[in-house]
């Protein structure tokens, strides 16, 4: 009998994702370009939050374990 071989959602690939995005706001900021800047700074929210549902999704299926 083999088992099934549990699937662990990522959560580091959206975390290095939103990092580039927090660099390039940064960077429009210094540039004064304030277009580019709020939108590395949506990317960014955008990416956090599909970290954390990662991390949501983790802690339940911990949860359904004990």
């Amino acid at each position: 009998m083999s088992a099934t071989p549990e699937v662990v959602v990522d959560y580091s690939y959206p975390m290095i994702l939103a990092k580039a995005a927090i660099k390039k706001m940064q960077e429009a900021m210094l540039a004064r370009r304030f277009d580019d800047a709020m939108m590395a700074g949506k990317v960014a929210i955008a990416e956090l939050r599909i970290a954390v549902n990662a991390v949501h999704i983790e802690a339940e299926k911990n949860v359904v374990r004990k």
